[in-house]
């Protein structure tokens, strides 16, 4: 190979490393998004004996409430609401 085919492929690898890393990046804040608003449902909202009465589909919607601006269309869903949810009951 000469030396700008291995530039590209070197650039090639190095973009699709970058592009993982980034999803990587992208899915722990979204989850970290998902918890906060699990987390607030949970302390502050109302219990029915030992289960909270948000739902997984309150979660995603208290999340993309609160982080509408920094989500920019690609919501939370309501399985990352649950996710969310099992967790922060969890605690």
């Amino acid at each position: 190979m000469t030396t700008a085919q291995q530039t590209t492929a070197e650039e090639s690898r190095r973009q699709e490393l970058n592009r993982q890393r980034r999803e990587v990046r992208r899915a722990k804040a979204r989850q970290s998004k998902a918890r906060h608003a699990a987390f607030e449902l949970c302390a502050y909202g109302a219990w029915d004996g030992d289960r909270p009465r948000a739902t997984a589909a309150d979660v995603a919607r208290r999340a993309n409430a609160m982080y509408g601006a920094y989500l920019k269309g690609d919501d939370i869903t309501v399985e990352e609401g649950a996710d969310a949810l099992a967790w922060a009951i969890s605690l």
